[in-house]
């Protein structure tokens, strides 16, 4: 057994580095994220789904597609004057120094 004492946290691309192409058996399936079925239920109609009922988009489990078809279709309405957003963010910025 290897024990290894690191001055820091391990993340993602720390253990995806041990992972080698031809162990397949350790690599996760491709992950798809849905697209909010209450979206496609109005025609893929942004505004006519909220109108029915308030949505939140949870990613990475639905897709980010979402909020680009929602910016399109409010970008191309003549009756939005502003779109405003929040994100939020849970974890602090880290900057790599690996290029």
């Amino acid at each position: 057994m290897h024990v290894f004492h690191l001055d820091r946290m391990l993340n993602i691309g720390d253990v995806k580095a041990v992972i080698v192409d031809d162990r397949r058996d350790l690599q996760f399936a491709p992950y798809n994220a849905r697209f909010p079925e209450r979206i496609r239920d109005f025609g893929g109609d942004c505004f006519a789904a909220i109108r029915a009922k308030d949505i939140v988009v949870h990613h990475p489990y639905e897709s980010f597609d979402v909020v680009v078809q929602f910016l399109y279709q409010a970008a191309r309405d003549p009756a939005v004057v502003a779109i405003k957003q929040t994100l939020y963010r849970t974890s602090p910025i880290r900057r790599s120094s690996r290029s």
